[in-house]
């Protein structure tokens, strides 16, 4: 844990220090580090007139861009925790996200339909302040975001993250990777996730600049246009990537931050044939990201793993072979209705569901998950999610899911589902009915009907699935 209570607002400090210096860059807007610190006191103004104070949750549904990195620190100036909700949420599964964070609030358009909780409308939140003369601290024990993660449960869990958690986060990850003003790291994962805090974190800490493109732009005309100096991609971006770009590297590029699942070594070696600085990393959302990431000029061996432990943080193999973690990055806890819920071993480590070890230069070699996760395209899809709303639809019996391997996710879920007797087996119909209850990328790619005979045990149903459906999909290469 810190033992710094407190620090200046890096906004503000950057704002005194050198006003005009780029903090968001985007085709819509350039912004300065003087303009966001008056975009950042304007909100807190506004949210103190529509009644948040200190602690107070309010959650936020919106596109990342200047705006919403503009209302996280406000939250942060102001002492009240920000929960980011997804842009792909329906609207059942916004309230009940909004509400399980313990929001009294949330950010929307105006024009946005009501979701039972009282919104708070963009314009009501900008306001024109005068300048602060003093430092507007942020208190690093405060709580600062709630980030939803899937766990090993059926629902996503409420994960609530201090700012101190993502300071140390980010100073870990610079002093790898350095940042300095006038680098450019592109905004190329959402705000509801780590992976974005993390970028915007480590970026005002280094009073460098986030650079947003235009939503359809091609990720190499990014780069290009952005003359961006670091990304943080999903292998699924990565391939994108090496696709447009076989050849050349763009010129401004220092880093590629490469996380969100388990990379292939021919990946890997893919990306580093085409000239990429790759640096490969593991984390997670209990550890505000990263956790461990390779150091630059690192050599092609050691980019086949996940790289050494980042300072401010621990790591060590259970005897099981579970990754243990803990250190001035771990959570404050999953918010529940009685608290938070901080789940440790005895000697304060938190069991993060992988299975690793550690090579004899310290490096994480990553071995894939304890239970049944599926990461696709570095977004989590927890198969009992999946499967509860399947069952809620008439007609369905029981279903499981599960992943099967995909060449450009990674991982893609497929569902066996049993019919009640009589009912006929519709597999467009359910997934058009999933699209009320669930996101996009985790309604299933295939609905195979149940097979005769399976095992009605549970574990070993789910087991027996697995190896029918990577049959019936095959291995991916």
């Amino acid at each position: 844990m810190s033992t710094t209570i407190s620090i200046p607002c890096p906004v503000w400090k950057t704002a005194q220090e050198a006003p005009k210096a780029p903090f968001f860059v985007s085709p819509g807007a350039n912004r300065t580090y003087a303009e966001a610190d008056a975009a950042v006191r304007g909100m807190v103004a506004g949210l103190r007139a529509q009644g948040v104070a200190r602690g107070d949750c309010v959650a936020v549904q919106a596109p990342r861009g200047w705006r919403l990195a503009c209302f996280l620190l406000a939250c942060w100036r102001l002492g009240a925790p920000a929960c980011v909700l997804s842009t792909r949420l329906p609207a059942e599964a916004l309230a009940e996200q909004a509400r399980r964070a313990g929001a009294s609030q949330i950010v929307r358009p105006a024009e946005a339909p009501p979701i039972g909780l009282p919104t708070l409308p963009w314009p009501a939140l900008m306001q024109d302040v005068p300048a602060e003369q003093a430092a507007p601290r942020w208190r690093l024990e405060a709580p600062a975001v709630i980030v939803f993660t899937s766990g090993s449960t059926a629902q996503p869990k409420p994960a609530c993250l201090s700012l101190g958690n993502l300071v140390w986060s980010a100073r870990g990850a610079n002093a790898n990777l350095p940042l300095t003003p006038g680098n450019r790291w592109l905004l190329s994962l959402p705000l509801y996730h780590v992976g974005g805090l993390g970028i915007l974190m480590r970026c005002v800490l280094a009073g460098a600049t986030v650079a947003q493109a235009a939503s359809d732009t091609p990720l190499a005309e990014a780069i290009a246009d952005h003359a961006i100096t670091h990304v943080s991609l999903v292998p699924t971006q990565l391939q994108r990537l090496l696709q447009a770009t076989p050849e050349d590297t763009p010129p401004t590029l220092q880093a590629v931050l490469l996380g969100g699942g388990t990379l292939p070594p021919a990946f890997v070696d893919e990306a580093l044939d085409a000239g990429l600085p790759v640096h490969t990393t593991y984390g997670m959302t209990e550890m505000a990201s990263q956790v461990t990431t390779t150091p630059p000029a690192a050599p092609r061996a050691q980019l086949r793993t996940a790289g050494p432990v980042l300072p401010h943080r621990a790591l060590r193999i259970a005897d099981d072979g579970e990754i243990l973690v803990r250190g001035a990055t771990l959570f404050q806890g999953y918010v529940t209705p009685h608290g938070l819920d901080r789940p440790l071993t005895a000697d304060g480590w938190f069991a993060t569901g992988d299975l690793g070890r550690l090579d004899a230069g310290g490096n994480l070699c990553v071995q894939g998950r304890k239970d049944n996760l599926i990461i696709s395209g570095g977004e989590n899809i927890q198969p009992e999610e999946v499967e509860t709303a399947l069952q809620r639809l008439a007609g369905v019996a029981r279903a499981v899911v599960v992943g099967v391997p995909d060449a450009t996710y990674g991982a893609r879920p497929v569902a066996f589902v049993e019919v009640d007797p009589g009912v006929a087996f519709a597999p467009d119909a359910w997934h058009d009915a999933l699209a009320a209850h669930l996101a996009s990328f985790k309604r299933p790619d295939a609905y195979h009907p149940w097979p005769h005979g399976a095992d009605t045990s549970l574990k070993v149903q789910r087991a027996a699935l697995q190896e029918q459906a990577e049959a019936l999909h095959g291995a991916a290469r």
